[in-house]
């Protein structure tokens, strides 16, 4: 359906559900700070981000009057139609009355999602009136926006105007229903996964055209979402060295990528190792920054990450997953009863009987076609026999093992193993000497039952062959 379309339905949804609910409302108070429609792509916690498209907020874009009336009785409102919140509380809704010197307002405010493609109400706002400042303000109670989702809201005002003359007189009454603007809903904090990881690695084998990547953290109603991206060499992000806009979003792999080619580093001063053919210098931390863009409005700049050029053959000892870079689940499944994926990592320790009341520990259920990423503390070496371990808990599941140079890959892939207590993997079949990066992808069928421990019950990785030198990693 398109967009516009869609808007115009959802008015006409909400207005009916208004015109249905008029009757017994109770009466209320609007609270909470003042806040700005100016277009800034300041972000509050949990609240929202105006972004940098067309953020007026001076409604003359919609909004009818019962009296057939369109022009506009309000100057200001927020969110902006298009606003990018994160998750993590719910937005305080507030619309200005540009005529609070002749007249009174009483709101009622009104936000909605989509649900298996049907329009379901939200929350619904008793009457809220206007404060003493002119502005009607709401937040909804019991209300967390949940992250990737598209809501709307609208308001329904009536306003009455006291005679100007004669006090006496009865008061006219006028009711207007509002446009239905739309909120765009990402994950608090921004990226919860990048590549490299901040204050993580990059492969001294991939400096000459690094590769910069972020999760897709937006992914729902259609929208267009692109990425903007800055790389810097100070931290203090004095000025970025190179940048990247509008990087479309990959809707194919869970992350979006940019890669710095050797000429642009070149041309801006970045030499590489040998000084001559350019790329980044080894044993030097980079910084950089990105953000979001969902139907031409911008989030913030989420950031600095930074990382470290590196043989990464000389980093870390253990070994055993040391960092989770990935946790895609393809769907919901409630009853799963261990979802930290951080259980994954370190030494196997997963015990304990699986019940509701007893759930036991140490590992983590993946459920069916999801997608687990772990960084290895040192990176694993081809060697004669098995190289990795992967061990997993409660029941036998299929899943599929890949090794990569990166956060991202490039993958390629182990084999396939129906795995009980363990299953041994053999890095020598795919084309790497070594791999730190590795990706656990659940094979069952996400339409399959969703049950207790769905999916792999992942304890721990464990490398057989540790990389013992530098020398392993050189290409």
């Amino acid at each position: 359906m398109e967009p516009g379309l869609r808007n115009k339905l959802i008015s006409l949804l909400l207005l009916v559900f208004v015109v249905s609910q008029t009757a017994g409302c109770g009466g209320g108070g609007g609270s909470g700070s003042s806040a700005s429609a100016t277009g800034s792509d300041s972000v509050a916690d949990g609240s929202g981000d105006t972004g940098s498209g067309d953020t007026t907020g001076d409604g003359t874009d919609g909004g009818t009057d019962s009296g057939g009336d369109t022009t506009r009785d309000y100057s200001l409102f927020f969110p902006d139609d298009g606003a990018i919140y994160q998750t993590g509380g719910a937005p305080e809704l507030w619309v200005n009355n540009s005529q609070s010197d002749e007249r009174t307002g009483v709101y009622v405010f009104y936000l909605a999602t989509e649900e298996d493609g049907a329009t379901v109400e939200v929350a619904q706002s008793e009457e809220v009136a206007q404060g003493e400042d002119g502005y009607g303000r709401w937040t909804p109670s019991d209300v967390t926006l949940e992250k990737n989702r598209e809501y709307w809201w609208r308001w329904r005002a009536t306003y009455t105007y006291p005679d100007p003359v004669d006090s006496t007189a009865e008061s006219e009454v006028r009711v207007m229903e509002s446009d239905t603007y739309t909120l765009r809903v990402i994950p608090s904090g921004g990226f919860p996964y990048t590549s490299p990881r901040t204050l993580g690695y990059m492969d001294s084998n991939l400096m000459a055209n690094p590769t910069l990547a972020v999760y897709n953290i937006y992914t729902a109603g259609g929208a267009l979402v692109t990425y903007d991206f800055e790389f810097f060499t100070d931290p203090a992000l004095t000025a970025p060295l190179l940048g990247a806009e509008n990087v479309a979003m990959n809707s194919v792999e869970s992350f979006t990528s940019w890669t710095i080619s050797q000429d642009l580093l070149f041309a801006n001063g970045q030499l590489g190792e040998d000084g001559v053919s350019g790329g980044l210098m080894p044993d030097t931390t980079y910084f950089w920054q990105a953000r979001i863009n969902i139907d031409g409005y911008s989030s913030d700049w989420f950031g600095p990450f930074s990382f470290t050029t590196s043989n990464i053959c000389q980093v870390g000892r253990r070994g055993y997953g040391g960092y989770i870079t990935e946790w895609t689940r393809v769907r919901v499944c409630d009853d799963l009863l261990r979802t930290d994926p951080t259980e994954a990592l370190g030494p196997t320790n997963a015990d304990g009987f699986i019940s509701q009341d007893e759930p036991g520990y140490g590992f983590v259920s993946m459920d069916n076609g999801a997608t687990l990423g772990i960084e290895m503390d040192r990176a694993i070496a081809d060697r004669t026999g098995y190289d990795i371990r992967v061990y997993e808990y409660w029941s036998q599941e299929l899943l599929e093992l890949f090794a990569g140079r990166s956060e991202i890959g490039p993958w390629q892939s182990l084999g396939v193993a129906f795995c009980g207590d363990y299953c041994d993997f053999d890095l020598g079949v795919t084309e790497y000497g070594y791999a730190k990066y590795f990706k656990i992808l659940s094979l069952a069928s996400p339409t399959d039952e969703c049950y207790q421990t769905a999916g792999p019950d992942i304890d721990s990785l464990e490398g057989l062959s540790l990389a013992s030198s530098s020398d392993t990693c050189l290409q």
